[in-house]
């Protein structure tokens, strides 16, 4: 017999298929407007011949009228997007609503929820719902500032290449031969897409939310499901089979509720917490209907077991897998159960800190020993290729989930590192994981690298020049001018430096790592008008990307050692001496 939860979980996933439906109708509507956006973005740019423009003062000024111009377009563009997305997320938390009733009422073959969420809370919700720490339209501002970085950045590109303003056009637009996914505005359309899945999502869970906790009379509460497989993030694993009542206190725990989703592309759900007949004064007229299965990796168990009870029955290697060897060894000795491992608001505590808690002594050792990381497969390649300083820091934190791909990437929300044959990149990647930590889920490089970075950029002459602020003078486009022959110069040494440079076929060229770094500090430019190595200038438009970028590549170089990381110094002194401020206080036991 199924229960009840199994019943509304079941209701819900029905439900899930009306919800792709409406998606996919405000995608649309979202999709044309971009359309109109990139055809009175082309028009505006064919009015104004780029063709005939040289570096005089006058023309120069039409390109600043031009680039004001366009970005007033763009802005409004997105102003009209999110306020219609405002109107129809209303609509949509109205309908995840009156699902939500409908679940719980079908799975007890009753009328007994109602609805009750007044216009102005569906209004709030739609308007406030957090997607990573912001609300919807914050997302539409940041996308309209991308916007105008990459339109920006495609004119001067073009302009610089001497291309003709029929080029620059196809650079904007795409392609027919290619259905115009070789253009900016096909990523653009793209991001656009996935904001609106996402804000479907949260919006339904939140309207969900809110239902169970207005039909306190029938609701007492809500419990978090969380997906039984290798994947699980350790928070979902802790909080798996908790539960809080109506006000999100803990009942039987004392971790805080984090919200209608963990992380980004969380997994987890929650379903509500019905009183039983005893607790509605009805005791002994109807018998309760016991929780039967869920679903799980291995099929269906029991749905009283929670993901530590499961993971209790899976082989050791299965438990290293998901747990980590010191964590796995404090857990299966007793000392530490699944709540231990998070703080109350939710965030992964250090290996080293259980330790500490749980009275395990821990001995510094005078021969640093390679981290072991055969228990994730075969990637001890990438331990060996670090000095012992790097192991030492890679040993003070908890090993990720390491998996082989094509490439190199790093899923915060998975706590894994996707890995390489090139122990370079892989190392780069672990910096990732490394940043990630020290910084509790934002990245220490965040706070210690920004004004490094900065001190860097002004000695090398290579700091981004602000057209808009300055006003479109002169003197800024002559600076613009100089910033560009610096940023020359340095492009001319690396390639000499690379032009000497033996390294192994299967390392990872470092002077392209330093070229990476160039451009982060140049804020994407070094690669978007000079075509080097890096990310470009729509990736470092991102809050936060370039310090993250920084360290991974600075982990990456001084990891590995030797004369490149000496090089790297003189080139960067800034954002190298504070890196190995850092690295010295995760040995020294003073940063975890």
């Amino acid at each position: 017999m199924s229960s009840v939860n199994d019943k509304i979980l079941d209701e819900i996933t029905g439900h899930s298929v009306d919800l792709l439906r409406v998606d996919a109708g405000l995608r649309k509507e979202v999709l044309r407007e971009l359309w109109k956006l990139e055809k009175s973005l082309i028009k505006e740019l064919e009015a104004v011949s780029l063709d005939e423009i040289t570096r005089t003062s006058t023309q120069r000024r039409r390109l600043g009228a031009l680039l004001k111009q366009t970005k007033g377009t763009i802005r409004t563009a997105y102003e009209n997007i999110d306020k219609a997305e405002d109107n129809n997320l209303a609509k949509l938390a109205g309908i995840a609503e009156r699902q939500a009733v409908s679940s719980i009422n079908t799975a007890i073959k009753a009328s007994t929820l109602s609805t009750g969420i007044s216009k102005e809370m569906l209004e709030s919700i739609a308007k406030n719902a957090l997607i990573e720490g912001a609300p919807s339209s914050e997302w539409w501002s940041r996308q309209a500032g991308d916007m105008e970085i990459k339109f920006k950045d495609t004119i001067r590109q073009g302009m610089l290449r001497g291309e003709t303003t029929a080029q620059i056009v196809r650079n904007i637009r795409g392609t027919r031969a290619n259905k115009y996914k070789d253009g900016f505005m096909h990523g653009k359309r793209r991001g656009a897409e996935a904001l609106v899945r996402t804000s479907v999502q949260v919006i339904a869970n939140e309207a969900r939310l809110q239902t169970y906790k207005n039909n306190d009379d029938i609701v007492k509460g809500i419990e978090w499901v969380s997906t039984l497989d290798n994947r699980t993030s350790s928070i979902c694993r802790t909080l798996d089979g908790k539960e809080w009542d109506n006000e999100r206190k803990p009942v039987g725990h004392s971790i805080q509720f984090v919200g209608a989703t963990a992380h980004w592309n969380c997994r987890s759900t929650q379903v509500p917490v019905l009183k039983s007949w005893e607790e509605l004064g009805a005791k002994g007229k109807f018998k309760e209907i016991p929780k039967s299965t869920r679903a799980s990796m291995d099929g269906q168990v029991s749905a009283k077991k929670n993901y530590e009870e499961w993971l209790k029955e899976k082989p050791t290697a299965f438990q290293k897998d998901v747990l980590g060897k010191g964590k796995w060894d404090l857990w299966q000795k007793g000392k530490l159960g699944f709540t231990d491992m998070v703080d109350q608001t939710g965030n992964e505590i250090s290996l080293e800190v259980l330790r500490r808690k749980f009275g395990e002594k821990v001995v510094k050792q005078k021969v640093v020993k390679r981290v072991n990381l055969k228990h994730r497969g075969k990637y001890q390649y990438i331990a060996d290729s670090a000095t012992d300083e790097a192991n030492e820091v890679m040993g003070s934190l908890d090993v990720p989930y390491i998996e082989k791909g094509t490439s190199g990437m790093f899923y915060p929300e998975d706590n894994k590192i996707v890995v390489t044959d090139n122990s370079a990149t892989s190392l780069h990647e672990y910096g990732h994981y490394i940043d990630y930590k020290l910084g509790s889920g934002v990245g220490i490089s965040r706070k210690r690298l920004k004004k490094a970075a900065i001190s860097d950029s002004d000695r090398l002459g290579i700091t981004p020049v602000d057209l808009e602020k300055s006003g479109y003078s002169t003197k800024s486009f002559d600076a613009v001018e100089a910033k560009n022959k610096n940023m020359q110069k340095q492009k001319d040494l690396l390639n000499a430096k690379e032009s000497r440079l033996k390294f192994k076929v299967n390392q990872r060229n470092p002077v392209k790592v330093q070229s990476d770094i160039m451009d982060s500090i140049t804020d994407g430019e070094f690669q978007t008008l000079l075509r080097m190595t890096g990310h470009g200038t729509a990736y470092y438009a991102r809050e936060g990307m370039k310090e993250t970028e920084n360290f991974a590549n600075l982990f990456n170089l001084w990891a590995e050692g030797g004369d490149m990381w000496v090089d790297t110094k003189s080139t960067f002194p800034s954002l190298t001496k504070e890196f190995e401020l850092i690295m010295k206080e995760v040995r020294d036991g003073k940063l975890k």
